[in-house]
């Protein structure tokens, strides 16, 4: 190539790609989402077959707890970023075993028109 062609073309490799940079600089930025993880049949809280995001819940994930599962919680302790616990016909239950913690750092929602059999050990909220 001659070497005037390509002096002439820098000029416009570098206005299109500062055209090319505006126009991605206006794009919205979209915004992070936690992942949902619902329970789909009973078992522990760590066995990854038992949740739809193909995992055991982490801080980054929404859980919910479909009606009429049983959850035990059986890792040393476990955060998660918000809990929805379903109501239905049949009994849902989340089990905490020896001296297991959830930790819950948005909402902790209970769906349960009946909720005549919460048991030991009691729930602590703290606000942060």
């Amino acid at each position: 190539m001659h070497p005037q062609f390509i002096r002439s073309m820098k000029p416009k490799v570098i206005i299109a790609s500062m055209i090319v940079m505006l126009a991605l600089a206006a794009l919205p930025v979209m915004p992070v989402f936690a992942a949902g993880c619902t329970a789909t049949i009973s078992g522990n809280w760590s066995t990854i077959g038992i949740w739809s995001c193909g995992h055991a819940p982490t801080s980054t994930d929404d859980v919910m707890i479909n009606n009429g599962l049983t959850i035990t919680l059986d890792p040393g302790s476990t955060t998660v970023n918000s809990l929805t616990i379903l109501d239905g016909n049949a009994n849902t239950s989340l089990t905490f075993s020896g001296t297991n913690a959830l930790t819950v750092t948005n909402d902790v929602t209970i769906f349960n028109t009946n909720a005549t059999n919460i048991q030991k050990p009691s729930m602590s909220v703290q606000a942060r």
